[in-house]
């Protein structure tokens, strides 16, 4: 299926915030370091800047086990916004790079992924990206990967919809609805930005209003603690 990507940019005022990255000491509490993910000796390799959102209907943080399904027509878009990338990079890896039976941003039982029909997403917001806010609420009893349990005046993030097809590019890019795949690396003792091991890679924050929920919830939104974003 051919999808036209437009990538030209028009001025959008909205909530703009960035997602901390890697290193940031405000979000050791979500495990978001390098440091945190490799056991006590082990060689710091790399990894993409996990940043793993809060379900409200389900009280807990997750991605991996929180999934939605990502129909076919929608999976062609992901692979067409990534064909618009001209760094020298085949498109076969950079979608093969995005997907895997486990640890990935995708999963899919399928080897070819280019035309993989049951791919689902885990939930995942990227470091270093900007989002759009659609409000804040106070949530009691919220628990980061690495944190205590309290009271949090928590983000709710819009997500990509249905309807975002069809915008321009890098309109999505501004807003948050599409994210850059940044990762971390261990250099100098510290975690240092950059893209995947095969150049730059986009990807939708997929929103779970428009998308189907696998499981028994059916959340309407992801959450992140205000104090994970900085204000742009």
């Amino acid at each position: 299926m051919n999808i036209t990507i437009n990538i030209k940019q028009h001025v959008v005022d909205t909530p703009i915030y960035l997602t901390r990255q890697y290193g940031d000491p405000m979000v050791a509490e979500a495990s978001m370091g390098l440091e945190y993910l490799y056991p006590p000796g082990m060689e710091y390799i790399g990894n993409f800047q996990e940043m793993i959102p809060f379900i409200k209907e389900i009280g807990e943080f997750n991605s991996v086990s929180f999934q939605l399904r990502i129909p076919r027509y929608y999976w062609d878009y992901v692979i067409a916004i990534n064909d618009t990338i001209t760094d020298g990079y085949p498109l076969e890896r950079k979608i093969d790079w995005l997907v895997s039976p486990k640890g990935s941003l995708y999963f899919s039982n399928q080897n070819d992924h280019m035309q993989a029909t049951d791919v689902t997403w885990g939930t995942i917001l990227i470091g270093n990206n900007r989002v759009t806010v659609d409000g804040f609420e106070v949530i009691d009893n919220v628990r980061p990967p690495n944190g205590t349990k309290r009271q949090r005046i928590m983000a709710r993030i819009a997500g990509f919809k249905k309807s975002d097809v069809g915008r321009p590019l890098m309109e999505l890019l501004n807003e948050g609805k599409v994210q850059r795949c940044w990762c971390a690396y261990w250099k100098n003792g510290k975690n240092v930005l950059g893209d995947t091991p095969v150049g730059i890679v986009y990807s939708p924050c997929w929103s779970p209003e428009d998308f189907e929920f696998i499981g028994t919830y059916k959340p309407r939104n992801l959450y992140v603690p205000a104090d994970w974003l900085i204000k742009l």
